[in-house]
């Protein structure tokens, strides 16, 4: 961003032409600009300037760029798949279940165990996108309610899930007195 000081703008150079159109839009672009408050604070300025040159960058052609400070711990991977509501789903998401509040998972990427629904014994052991439940009362403590599940889009729907936050920006859904 910079200052442009209006009052050195040549309009006959900027809008070059002896037509009647290129003098209306002289007598336009001049209007316009006379028009503009041009009392101002310049400590103030300076210091907006400051504040938005800590968020952007230029290289060698002068080409702007936005800096953003990164957390590396906060990046997380897109599943692929999206909650009832269509929105995407991340890595590190909470869901919530069948529009109750309680009923809260987490998204994670690794390895979890495959179990054998009758007998509860892990049968084997995958890699992949999956679902953790967050420990909010008594029943999602139980088995086999507490074991992690595959993410899919099968659960999605059958669990009626949507996103309700992410475990960085509210690390409050992962605490046992949520309601």
């Amino acid at each position: 961003m910079r200052l442009i000081d209006a009052d050195k703008i040549d309009f006959n150079e900027v809008f070059v032409g002896a037509s009647e159109f290129a003098q209306d839009t002289r007598n336009a672009a001049q209007m316009l600009i006379d028009n503009q408050p041009t009392d101002f604070d310049l400590d103030k300025v300076v210091e907006q300037l400051d504040k938005v040159s800590d968020y952007y960058e230029f290289d060698e052609q002068g080409k702007e760029h936005v800096q953003t400070e990164i957390i590396p711990e906060t990046l997380c991977q897109f599943t692929g798949l999206c909650d009832k509501n269509g929105n995407k789903i991340w890595e590190n998401d909470i869901l919530m279940c069948h529009g109750n509040p309680k009923d809260l998972v987490k998204v994670l990427f690794g390895e979890f165990g495959v179990r054998n629904i009758e007998t509860g014994s892990i049968v084997d052991k995958v890699v992949g996108w999956h679902y953790e439940v967050v420990p909010t009362d008594a029943i999602s403590r139980c088995e086999p309610f507490c074991w992690p599940m595959p993410l899919t889009e099968y659960y999605i729907d059958r669990c009626e899930m949507e996103v309700v936050g992410n475990i960085f920006d509210n690390p409050e859904l992962l605490q046992e007195e949520h309601k």
